[in-house]
């Protein structure tokens, strides 16, 4: 399905098939909107080069959302009306007991309802967003996750769900098949080293990874990122490469709960080796599969390569986090108190329209216009780094 969604400066094609997006100012999205208004309109190259950029491949369902109501942004970078993303973590309740989960989840945590899951779901529907991020926790011990992944395609909104693995049921794979855009396995070293820090068989995992390949799923792999794992990284990239997935997704190691103490953030890495490191890595993937970073990356990968989807923090901008208990953050990495909106008592536009958002959106600001950002001809792209941690060095200044 291809989704339409208005925003004040034109809007946003969204396939609902691959969750491939892009951003069109108000004569394009104006253009695009009388064509799939107009049966039996002819496709013009304009349309052909939108479909291409989509990966659609035409005759696709068309679905135009209603706009919600504007966002004052007196910033300068791109606010949306609402976002487009949501991670939503549905449980805290884990299999495991890694040192480095930044939300000390664990054998006894905080399960969502389907009460609040269907009270989410109603807000993530009439607020336009496109697709979620499923996490935990362990979001595959939910007894109630093929019910809540079932509800979301009801409401094509496309669910992308993160696993670590353990206890793959083929039920479970089943479901995922059904339901989810792409599923990502987490996974921070190869063999022993994977073992010693997540403590279960590393032969499991690869059961987990022959299983969601042979059922068709798109496989990601999400590696968290840290001084402490910089130097293997690259061998085990090469040899998860074999698997042929459907992407990578790396992610900057976040000094929170009970993995505060346990990493130690690229920040404090020799900066030669981070660059040296992420070139490899780009190297060894170009062309062979989908490479992402999440946006904490950013400053450290500006001047590596140009590459458009290299973008500056998108929480409060574009997408948020939902915990078990139905606060709402900007961001799932932040500290879940400073008494945050909860969906129990506060609806989803009045909290994106908060002052806890809009002091968030502040940190952003204030990031870019320090000293040396202000001055950097990519800071509007960049947007001045992690404004809750110091995660990576610019490697302008590094």
């Amino acid at each position: 399905m291809i989704v339409l969604r208005p925003e004040n400066f034109g809007g946003i094609i969204f396939n609902s098939k691959n969750a491939h997006e892009i951003w069109v100012d108000k004569n394009s999205y104006q253009k695009l909107k009388d064509h799939f208004s107009a049966p039996n309109k002819p496709e013009s190259q304009e349309i052909k080069k939108i479909y291409d950029q989509l990966g659609a491949k035409g005759g696709e369902k068309i679905k135009i959302l209603p706009p919600v109501p504007n966002i004052d942004n007196s910033f300068p970078f791109a606010l949306l009306n609402s976002p487009v993303l949501a991670d939503i973590n549905i449980t805290n309740k884990c299999n495991l007991n890694c040192p480095h989960c930044y939300v000390d989840s664990n054998s006894t945590g905080r399960e969502m309802s389907e009460k609040e899951f269907d009270r989410v779901l109603e807000e993530i529907d009439k607020n336009n967003v496109l697709q979620v991020a499923i996490g935990g926790g362990e979001p595959t011990t939910h007894p109630l996750l093929p019910r809540f992944l079932k509800k979301l395609r009801q409401k094509d909104i496309v669910p992308n769900l993160t696993t670590n693995g353990k206890d793959l049921k083929w039920k479970t794979v089943y479901y995922m098949t059904r339901y989810c855009g792409a599923v990502a396995l987490s996974i921070e070293e190869w063999g022993e080293n994977f073992e010693k820090r997540r403590k279960f068989s590393f032969s499991e995992f690869l059961k987990s990874v022959k299983k969601i390949k042979s059922a068709g799923l798109n496989l990601v792999f999400q590696i968290v990122v840290s001084k402490n794992n910089l130097a293997t990284l690259p061998e085990t990239v090469a040899r998860l490469t074999r698997f042929q997935p459907y992407g990578f997704i790396f992610l900057a190691y976040k000094p929170q709960g009970r993995g505060e103490n346990y990493d130690s953030p690229l920040s404090r890495a020799d900066q030669t080796e981070v660059q040296k490191t992420l070139k490899e890595i780009l190297h060894t993937l170009k062309g062979k599969t989908k490479t992402g970073f999440d946006c904490c990356f950013t400053p450290a990968l500006m001047d590596i390569e140009a590459n458009s989807s290299f973008i500056g923090c998108s929480a409060g901008r574009s997408s948020l986090a939902i915990m078990p208990d139905l606060n709402v953050l900007p961001c799932s990495f932040m500290e879940n108190n400073n008494n945050p909106a909860n969906l129990h008592f506060q609806d989803l536009h009045s909290t994106w329209k908060s002052n806890n958002f809009h002091k968030f959106r502040q940190k952003i600001y204030t990031n870019m216009n320090s000293p040396l950002c202000s001055r950097c001809d990519l800071v509007n792209t960049c947007l001045g780094a992690c404004p809750e941690f110091q995660l990576v060095k610019c490697n302008k200044t590094s």
